[in-house]
């Protein structure tokens, strides 16, 4: 039995659309369905348009979910105001953005890079990040591989070929190597330098990036965090450069005496001084190693910038379960991935891999399933939300045909 004029409203790009469909009954299998709803492809109790939620998600990972329902309801509006006098604002709720992304099924790979350094450069450092199920805080592992460093003004340095990856793990460099397989032809790396801290967890995994006989990992230790050691131990200017200079200059042995010394010249600090002397000497070596080299590191910038800025900038907690899908788009947003363009590709496909080429800068989508044409509105799939108004008004001409606008 069919059921006729059933509405349904959508808020689309242009503003909220209500349709009327018929409600049809298999004769054979009893089942129901709108056929209007499966021709555009719609997700059943949606009411949101897919374009509207692509861009919501993408804005939310340039501020944040709250901002970002503000922003994309106030680009509605704006555009429903060329067709409509009586409009209304509104804003997307940050809930509906965080369900949106939770239900995205996808998974983005890399293709491999035109070419393979023979020296290749590793980054890495941690993030705690607010938690909504655990006792203590989530630890985000990030990790910056480059290239090389070049020149692009005066005073100004760039990584070259940047990739960024995050996650969540206790197993976090058998990850990055899953990665750095899949990006590069791994056997052609001669050298790998890790520039870190020297926490213990980046310490303990570097020699697991060593997979030839012929490669070398060595790591090198952070020169800001070597000072910072130095600076704790005294306060005095003077003593400060002492110390460093002693580092740079004398052998290890003079110098682990001569850090020795000021246990006794600073007896109140003296746990706190042995403590860093320990620090010191156990990346002797890896401070010895950054010294002689001509890349600095720049983790804490890049912690700053593109972590602490997304997940902890705002007193919010994310979920242990969701937390390296978070970390999965943001490193894509930050790997110059279109967020958007993917969520289009991906949002009804089930289990789905989206590939990214970062050196021609484009996507391919891998079918897992056998599933429905690749978008559901049909003028976006020869165009971005920029297009020209007319375009998209052209797609609710194409509605007209098949449905009853009210």
């Amino acid at each position: 039995m069919n059921k006729k004029d059933v509405t349904r409203t959508i808020t689309t790009i242009i503003g909220e659309i209500t349709i009327t469909r018929t409600y049809y009954e298999d004769k054979s299998s009893k089942q129901k369905f709108f056929y209007i709803d499966e021709l555009l492809n719609l997700p059943k109790y949606d009411h949101y348009d897919p374009v509207v939620k692509g861009l919501a998600i993408k804005e939310s990972f340039y501020s944040n979910q709250s901002q970002a329902g503000r922003i994309i309801g106030e680009r509605i509006a704006n555009i429903q105001e060329l067709t409509n006098k009586d409009t209304t604002m509104f804003s997307i709720p940050r809930q509906s953005i965080n369900n949106w992304i939770k239900s995205w099924n996808v998974n983005i790979h890399y293709d491999k890079n035109k070419s393979t350094p023979r020296t290749l450069y590793i980054m890495g450092d941690e993030k705690y990040i607010g938690c909504q199920d655990l006792d203590g805080d989530i630890m985000g592992k990030a990790f910056v591989v480059f290239e090389g460093v070049k020149e692009v003004s005066k005073g100004r340095r760039a990584l070259i070929n940047r990739h960024v990856f995050t996650c969540y793990s206790t197993h976090p460099w058998e990850e990055l190597l899953d990665r750095l397989i899949e990006i590069y032809d791994y056997e052609q790396i001669k050298e790998i330098y890790v520039l870190s801290d020297g926490g213990n967890w980046l310490t303990a995994g570097i020699s697991e990036l060593k997979l030839e006989t012929f490669q070398k990992v060595q790591h090198l230790l952070c020169l800001f965090h070597y000072k910072q050691a130095i600076n704790h131990i005294t306060t005095v200017k003077e003593e400060r450069v002492e110390i460093f200079n002693s580092f740079i200059n004398d052998r290890r042995k003079d110098y682990k005496d001569k850090l020795n010394t000021y246990i006794n010249k600073h007896p109140h600090k003296k746990d706190t001084i042995e403590k860093k002397i320990t620090y010191l000497l156990n990346h002797y070596k890896a401070a010895k190693h950054m010294i002689s080299s001509s890349i600095g590191s720049s983790m804490e910038s890049h912690i700053s910038h593109f972590i602490a800025s997304t997940f902890a900038s705002r007193p919010k907690g994310y979920s242990v379960k969701n937390i390296n899908k978070y970390f999965m788009l943001n490193d894509a947003k930050i790997n110059g991935i279109n967020i958007f363009n993917t969520y289009l590709q991906t949002y009804d496909k089930g289990e789905e891999v989206i590939e990214y080429n970062e050196i021609r800068n484009e996507t391919s989508t891998i079918k897992k399933k056998g599933y429905l044409p690749i978008v559901s509105i049909p003028y976006l799939n020869s165009s971005s939300v920029t297009t020209n108004i007319f375009n998209k008004l052209s797609y609710f001409s194409e509605l007209k045909n098949t449905t009853k606008i009210i």
